[in-house]
Formats: C-alpha cells, sequence, structure tokens
C-alpha cells in the first residue's frame, strides 16, 4: 500500500464526503424515525398526552445507530466507499489494499464516532499525518486513499 503513486484526501475532501454521507444519513434517520412512530402507533396503539411531544424512545434510538453503522460497514464491506466517498473519489482498504474486514469496518466506524465526539479531534490528526490518515484510520488498520479521475 506505501507504493510512491498512493494518493490520500485532503481534509477539505474527506470533510466534503462528510458533507454529502451527512445528508443521506439523515434522511435515512427521517424514514427510520418516521416508520417506528408509525409501528408504535399503529401497533402499540401508542398516544401523546396533551403537550408531550412524540419520540423514538432509547430502543428506537439504540436502532437508529444501528442502521447508520450498518449504512457504513455495508458500504465500506461492498466497496470501500460510501455514496459520498464515491463522489468525492475517497475509498477505504485495508493496509494490504483489501476491502475491510466486518470486525475493522465496525472498529473503524465506532471510532470514527469517537473522533466526531472529540470536537474532531481524530479528523484533524490528519493534517500533521505523513499521509493524512486519521486516527481512526491508524487505530482500524485501514486507508483513506484518493482515487484518480476516470477518463
Amino acid at each position: 500500500m506505501n507504493n510512491l503513486a498512493t494518493q490520500y484526501p485532503s481534509i477539505f475532501r474527506r470533510l466534503g464526503a462528510m458533507l454529502y454521507d451527512s445528508l443521506l444519513v439523515i434522511a435515512l434517520c427521517l424514514a427510520y424515525g418516521a416508520l417506528v412512530l408509525w409501528a408504535k402507533v399503529a401497533l402499540f396503539d401508542y398516544s401523546l398526552a396533551e403537550g408531550e411531544k412524540a419520540s423514538i424512545g432509547l430502543l428506537g434510538f439504540a436502532g437508529m445507530l444501528g442502521l447508520i453503522a450498518c449504512y457504513f460497514c455495508f458500504f465500506w464491506l461492498r466497496s470501500g466507499q460510501t455514496l459520498g466517498m464515491k463522489t468525492w473519489r475517497l475509498q477505504i482498504l485495508d493496509e494490504t489494499g483489501s476491502y475491510l474486514s466486518l470486525g475493522q469496518a465496525i472498529k473503524r466506524w465506532l471510532l470514527a464516532c469517537l473522533s466526531t465526539a472529540a470536537l474532531g479531534l481524530g479528523y484533524l490528526w490528519s493534517i500533521i499525518d505523513k499521509d493524512s490518515q486519521t486516527l481512526h484510520d491508524l487505530f482500524s488498520h485501514s486507508r483513506t486513499v484518493l482515487l484518480p479521475k476516470e477518463k
């Protein structure tokens, strides 16, 4: 993987892909939330008291996190690219140049969540890393590469 032709993405390219994917994930979460609330009303006779706000609950929230994890892991396992990453020509591979294993993908997703929760410090690491890799790239033994433009 460490050949001279390998190019690594800038933090701005990563942020572009993250913005694109976040729009897709928001749409997915809205659809999921609507489905959960519909199920609560239709199947469990859920009703709101005066002034109460609708909620998907703790179990619904855990399901939503699982759905988000599935979105990222599915694409990383299948092609090494989410839809946002494909648009920005980014790909995630393991250290041998293959697609991630399920364990690596889950570990990477969890670490990326921690990187984001820590005010983006895991992503900012890519500014000082010689190969522009994030902390979750390093700890999950993966690499984010910049793909060449298609002709």
